[in-house]
């Protein structure tokens, strides 16, 4: 283009001019409106978007687009994570320290900010061949990885650290549904939850993620082997649900499977310790060894009452009925698929699409149930892993290849039946307000030993 110049982040300058520069968008914000007296864009109202754009290995920077409303919308609908953008002729400004502005924005290596004002500069899409240069510079994470600090010294520390920014290398366990809100002042925006663990931890910790784009991108995640570098992540506290969370905000920088050795030491560890068989080996040999019975009466008056507190765990015997089993899941998004279907129906899920359940479920069963007894139920119960194969008498694999009809079959051999189940419960963490209900044995019983059960 003539009359232009092609700069790198690298070579940038203050107030230079007719300027090219080059980069891939590694982060997006929603426009937002502001009210301006004597506005040169003629409402009175101008808008602003802001980006960051990386063009190598150590240099990425923020971008600030004014304009008017039209002008800012037709970019944010046009450009979005991922895509490699040329901007033409931008102000180069330099940062300031006292800037308040820096605490609501990422943090870059880059000394500048770049302004494209509306009429004065241009963005528009770059088509090369070094396109794919730029599309693997986001598998490169923004921060030194020796920063990362473990989930377990989080938790730990997280009181304290209300209000502050973490690094955390971590793999998405499971993946919930987004959810639209309004805001304050009248905004409508979305959120999606996933649990996350990076092996230090024993059960996974919840992260809400805020971004439009990265909520987007986040339908092609896989459950316990996409990982993410998450820079500047901010712990917060719910006043709803009372507790300490983990969310993305305006200065977090999120990189996706960062190519990086430390991944696969993640992806290890929190498999070990989420599938550890020689753990749930020694809970079911010793089943003799509980002796305590329980009715879902006295469970639930316990949990009102708050006696389950943080890091208690007790197993108990239920006499109960299986009032509900939902077996078919969907580990993308964790949604229970009818017994007739083969595939997610969830709108939301990256899975739906005909693809066959049983390469959208993991290796490992996770079913739900309901009980019932005499005095109340409990739902939300959890059967997995080796105490559902003993439960069932097969794995997955035997399991996914039975027929519709043997499936329901296996299924009616325990609902609407009273079994001795045996319960383990694990009180609330500080990032989770809900004990947790692991059953670690089902049994048939003959209706004297029921009937002996119901005077406990």
């Amino acid at each position: 283009m003539a009359g232009v110049c092609r700069q790198t982040l690298s070579s940038l300058e203050p107030q230079m001019r007719n300027s090219l520069v080059i980069g891939i968008i590694i982060h997006n914000e929603a426009p937002r409106s502001i009210n301006l007296r004597n506005s040169r864009f003629g409402t009175g109202q101008s808008s602003v978007w802001s980006f960051t754009m990386r063009d190598s290995e150590i240099d990425f920077i923020n971008v600030t687009v004014w304009g008017s409303a039209n002008y800012i919308n037709k970019l944010f609908s046009t450009f979005h994570l991922g895509n490699v953008v040329e901007i033409i002729n931008p102000k180069v400004i330099e940062r300031r320290p006292d800037d308040r502005n820096e605490q609501f924005v990422p943090s870059v290596s880059n000394p500048y900010t770049l302004t494209v004002n509306e009429g004065v500069a241009h963005i528009q899409a770059h088509e090369s061949p070094k396109i794919i240069f730029y599309k693997n510079l986001l598998r490169l994470p923004t921060k030194n990885v020796e920063r990362v600090q473990r989930l377990c010294n989080i938790i730990k520390s997280i009181e304290e650290l209300e209000g502050q920014y973490v690094d955390i290398l971590v793999i998405v366990v499971s993946i919930k549904e987004t959810r639209d809100i309004i805001t304050r002042d009248k905004r409508l925006t979305a959120y999606r939850d996933f649990e996350i663990s990076d092996g230090s931890i024993d059960k996974p910790i919840n992260l809400r993620l805020w971004n439009k784009d990265w909520i987007k991108r986040s339908t092609h995640w896989i459950p316990t082997n996409t990982i993410l570098f998450l820079a500047d992540l901010r712990i917060t506290y719910n006043q709803f649900k009372k507790r300490m969370e983990l969310n993305t905000a305006w200065k977090t920088l999120i990189t996706e499977n960062p190519n990086i050795p430390e991944c696969v030491q993640v992806r290890d560890a929190t498999r070990r310790r989420l599938y550890n068989v020689s753990q749930e080996l020694n809970i079911i040999s010793n089943l003799d060894n509980i002796k305590n019975i329980m009715t879902l009466k006295q469970i639930n008056e316990l949990i009102s009452l708050k006696k389950f507190t943080a890091g208690t765990k007790i197993t108990t015997i239920v006499y109960a009925e299986i009032r509900e089993m939902e077996w078919q899941w969907c580990s993308v998004c964790k949604k229970a698929v009818a017994e007739d279907q083969n595939s997610c129906s969830n709108p939301d899920c990256c899975g739906i699409g005909g693809a066959d359940i049983s390469s959208l479920n993991s290796d490992r069963f996770d079913f739900k149930l309901s009980l019932k007894d005499g005095t109340g139920y409990l739902i939300g119960c959890r059967l997995s892993g080796i105490a559902a194969e003993r439960t069932l008498n097969c794995n997955v694999q035997e399991f996914m290849a039975m027929s519709l009809a043997d499936r329901i079959e296996l299924k009616w051999r325990y609902l609407v039946e009273t079994c001795k189940i045996y319960l383990q419960i694990v009180g609330p963490s500080l990032t989770s307000n809900q004990p947790i209900f692991d059953i670690i044995a089902i049994q048939r019983v003959a209706s004297d030993e029921s009937d002996h059960s119901s005077n406990h």
